[in-house]
Parts: C-alpha cells; sequence; structure tokens
C-alpha cells in the first residue's frame, strides 16, 4: 500500500499531476501545510505550524515529545505508510520518509525555458526578468529544505523511483505512468513481500485448505493454465456501517488479478446470493473510484469450464471480459 510523494520544480506542473493522480486513484493528498497539521497538530502550536511551512531550520527545533519536529514528522509518516495510502506533495516528503518500503518516490521537472514559459501565462503581466526571479527563488528554498533536513540534493535522481520531465510529456502521460508504477507496486506487494499473501499466490498445491467454494479451485486452475496472476480474497472493502461507527456490511471479492487491476466475484453455487453480490459490487464501486469488479455468473463460468481451448480469447486488449449482461440471471 505506497505512499507517493510527488517532489517538483515551479512550472513542472507537479501540482497539478499530484492532485490527477489522487483522483484518479482515489486517495487523500497532503501538501506541506495539510501534512504539518495532519501530522503535528498535537504538539505543534500555530505559530509552530506557520514556521514550519515558512523556515526548514525550524524542522530541527525540539518539540513536546523529546525530538526535534523533523524526526517526529519522519517518525509518523512512516507508521502512515505502514497502511495507508496517499500523495505527499512536496515538503521533501521522499526524504522524510527515507528508504520506507512503501514509498514510491517521483521527481517532476522541465527545461527551464518551459517553466518560464508556463509561469509567465499563469501570471499575466509579470515580466520574463520577474519570473525567472521567482523561478530562481523556488529552486533554492526546495533546495534548502532537502539540505537542511538531509543533507541531500533535491534534484539527485537517485532519491526517486522515476523523474519525469514534463516538457517531454503531457500531464496525462505523467498522471498514467506513476498510476502504472503505483499498480505494478500493489501487485509486487501483494505477490511477493507479504508473508501473510505468500501461501495464496498462484501454483498452490492445496487448493482445498485455501479457498471456501469448490467452485473457485477449477476457476483459479483456468488462470493458471493460462499463466494469469492471481490472489484470492486479499482485501476486505467495508460498504455499511452502524451508527456506532460498526462495519454492517462487507465486501472480499474472490480474486484479484494484478496485471488487469481487477477484482473478480464468482456467482456460481448458490444464485440466491446475486442480487446481494450486485449491491455490494455498486457499492464499492461508490465508495472506492478506481477500484475495477467484475461478477463472474455462472453462465460465464460454465462457458469458460467448457472451453478451455478457446479461453484465451475471452481476453480483450484491455484486459480480461466477462459478460456482465444479467437477463434472465436469476433463472439459473
Amino acid at each position: 500500500m505506497p505512499v507517493m510523494t510527488i517532489s517538483y520544480q515551479r512550472g513542472a506542473f507537479g501540482q497539478e499531476i499530484a492532485r490527477r493522480l489522487a483522483l484518479k486513484l482515489g486517495l487523500p493528498i497532503f501538501d506541506r501545510n495539510e501534512a504539518m497539521n495532519y501530522f503535528l497538530a498535537d504538539v505543534a502550536s500555530p505559530y509552530d505550524i506557520n514556521m514550519l511551512n515558512e523556515s526548514p531550520k525550524y524542522f530541527l527545533k525540539e518539540c513536546s515529545q523529546g525530538i526535534t519536529f523533523r524526526d517526529l514528522l519522519s517518525e509518523r509518516l512512516a507508521g502512515y505508510a505502514d497502511n495507508n495510502n496517499a500523495v505527499m506533495l512536496g515538503f521533501s516528503a521522499h526524504l522524510l520518509l527515507g528508504n520506507h518500503p512503501h514509498a514510491l518516490n517521483f521527481y517532476i521537472t522541465a527545461p527551464v525555458h518551459v517553466r518560464e514559459q508556463r509561469f509567465q501565462a499563469e501570471r499575466k503581466g509579470m515580466s520574463l526578468e520577474e519570473v525567472r526571479e521567482r523561478l530562481i527563488r523556488s529552486d533554492r528554498k526546495s533546495r534548502r529544505y532537502s539540505l537542511v533536513l538531509y543533507g541531500a540534493e533535491e534534484t539527485d535522481p537517485f532519491h526517486y523511483h522515476v523523474t519525469l520531465n514534463t516538457g517531454r510529456i503531457s500531464v496525462d502521460a505523467a498522471v498514467k505512468l506513476i498510476a502504472e508504477v503505483y499498480k505494478d507496486h500493489m501487485a509486487r506487494e501483494f505477490l511477493y513481500n507479504s508473508t501473510e499473501e505468500a501461501g495464496r499466490v498462484q501454483h498452490r498445491k492445496e487448493f482445498t485448505t485455501i479457498m471456501k467454494d469448490p467452485s473457485e479451485i477449477p476457476f483459479a486452475k483456468v488462470l493458471d493454465m493460462y499463466n494469469i496472476r492471481w490472489i484470492y480474497e486479499p482485501k476486505t472493502f467495508p460498504l455499511e456501517w452502524d451508527d456506532n461507527g460498526n462495519v454492517g456490511l462487507a465486501f472480499s471479492p474472490d480474486f484479484y488479478l494484478p496485471d488487469y487491476n481487477l477484482y473478480l466475484e464468482l456467482t456460481v453455487m448458490n444464485q440466491r446470493y446475486t442480487g446481494l453480490k450486485k449491491k455490494k459490487a455498486r457499492l464499492l464501486n461508490e465508495l472506492y473510484p478506481g477500484t475495477n469488479i467484475e461478477i463472474v455468473y455462472r453462465r460465464d463460468y460454465d462457458h469458460l469450464l467448457r472451453s478451455l481451448s478457446t479461453a484465451g480469447e475471452m481476453m480483450s486488449d484491455n484486459g480480461l471480459s466477462f459478460n456482465t449482461d444479467n437477463e434472465d440471471i436469476e433463472d439459473y
């Protein structure tokens, strides 16, 4: 569950990329001010928050916890990244998180003349000399934060997983690239980095000790046959809560296909639950934007098992496709 840090040069569209990315993936986003208030509000006064936003040296001041604001923020960011996904925009978050295994670090840059043109277009009436001075001050401030916090250069490419030049690619392309890195990291966490999930990946020897429904075993074997990576019930999504905040309805889709970012729920053995599963899938789409879920109805399942020789044709250019037409489905 990676936290993505977005460091950027002013005029390189870093803010726009971060906000579009958060919207695309349905993730919270923290800029400098939001992060200070969220992670340090219990130990920092409004004056402290203002100073932390203005002066990198203030991070080295000791707070009421007996450690510096820098070390406390780093500690709390790491704790957050252990269990949450988010986009962290600026404030040297890539250095504060260090080499955290759930942190993905991105740097957004562009040639100086491109940044100048963009900044001048946003600040109509500002001369080119004023634009250049403003960008130079912005770059110096970013560099000062990284040097004061950790003695590191902000522009060092080895701090980042990916560096993107928006002088060469569009904002949309940058968002798509970062989203793909995010999805790849999620898949690798599920498949390789988690002890809990290690026994749940494909090519298992004892399906029946893992799977709750006998119909899921042949389905998993078909996926294996076509080298489609899968994870069994990797996640539970809360869907409804009572007045006390207790979860009243949840959904644990049967399979996740990391290469397609797709969850699959089988409706095979007991068709009277079809309506409930459709409701859960609808709620999941509403509450967790960007989460792809398909229900595999009995007709799809039976056809798949009858047509093993042509099952590969069920894959489209965009991923797996199943017949989601539910006409007369209750007749099964």
